[in-house]
């Protein structure tokens, strides 16, 4: 695919006068097998906060592009064998959401100052078989007080100036590292 604005958008609307009934619900969803260059995003993934996006499946994904993936308000986002190229910030950008697993992730290191992957309010967050690439600054920053169980599993993070920043009231005992 060449030049795209986005590759992958799903987004809920406004929630109009608290009916939420009325909102459509995407859940279930599976797109594997996209190679995309020079996007403008990588993509985004847009719930609302009354009613998250759930169960979405990414699945041998390949972008090159200025920004990263956007999580928002979204549950059950299993990310395999994901390799995110973001020219500026964070590959995965993430707030809100929960049972997030990211399974293979690959990437080139992040831009100066950002995080290779940046989540606020996360519950759940799964990330094995992964690595950090040489010149890393942070590989995973976390934020907000609704930070909880937060699990590394054979994730390699020797190359990360900082493997592990929490902050703005997430606490690094949200995150345990399994080797």
């Amino acid at each position: 695919m060449k030049r795209p604005g986005l590759l992958l958008l799903l987004q809920l609307g406004a929630l109009v006068a608290g009916v939420l009934s009325a909102a459509p619900q995407f859940r279930d969803i599976q797109i594997s097998d996209v190679t995309a260059r020079g996007s403008r995003r990588a993509g985004q993934i847009t719930g609302l906060r009354e009613m998250p996006i759930r169960d979405v499946s990414l699945r041998n994904i390949r972008i090159s592009a200025n920004t990263g993936l956007v999580l928002q308000d979204a549950a059950g986002i299993r990310l395999s064998d994901v390799h995110i190229e973001a020219r500026s910030g964070p590959a995965i950008k993430g707030e809100r959401v929960a049972q997030i697993e990211i399974d293979g992730f690959r990437s080139a290191a992040a831009t100066k100052g950002a995080a290779l992957l940046e989540f606020t309010d996360v519950a759940d967050l799964w990330i094995h078989e992964a690595r950090a690439p040489a010149g890393t600054g942070t590989f995973l920053a976390l934020r907000g007080a609704a930070t909880r169980d937060v699990v590394l599993k054979q994730v390699d993070l020797r190359l990360a100036r900082t493997p592990v920043m929490a902050g703005e009231g997430a606490t690094m005992g949200a995150v345990r590292l399994d080797p």
